[in-house]
């Protein structure tokens, strides 16, 4: 069994407790890119583009899959349909701003709790 990341968060960023958490679900991690779809993207265009991600998840995998959520749901959905087990992160956020001259800056700290899965 494998653990496929389909998200725009490298794993190499991830905090420990989710990389473990990926590990025993999938014993062994691999990444695929998250689209980004451009504010021009028809439905077709979301479509073809879960059509390509989906296929380079072989069955026998569990995928995680986080980003955009109409994309998102889209991959999501052609993984189901296959049998495949697919993820989201639970966690919690916590966030705080500062105001530094005329801005206000936001920083949101990400707590992983584990994984819902898609229905």
């Amino acid at each position: 069994m494998r653990f496929f990341s389909i998200s725009n968060h490298p794993v190499s960023k991830w905090p420990d407790a989710q990389k473990k958490a990926a590990l025993e679900l999938g014993g062994e991690i691999r990444e695929i890119p998250f689209p980004s779809p451009s504010a021009d993207a028809s439905n077709e265009d979301i479509s073809k583009s879960a059509d390509l991600i989906a296929a380079q998840v072989p069955d026998e995998a569990i995928a995680m899959v986080h980003g955009e959520n109409t994309t998102a749901y889209a991959i999501a959905k052609r993984l189901r349909a296959r049998g495949l087990r697919v993820v989201a992160p639970k966690h919690s956020r916590q966030e705080q701003s500062e105001t530094q001259e005329e801005k206000i800056v936001k920083t949101s700290v990400f707590i992983f709790l584990g994984w819902w899965d898609y229905e």
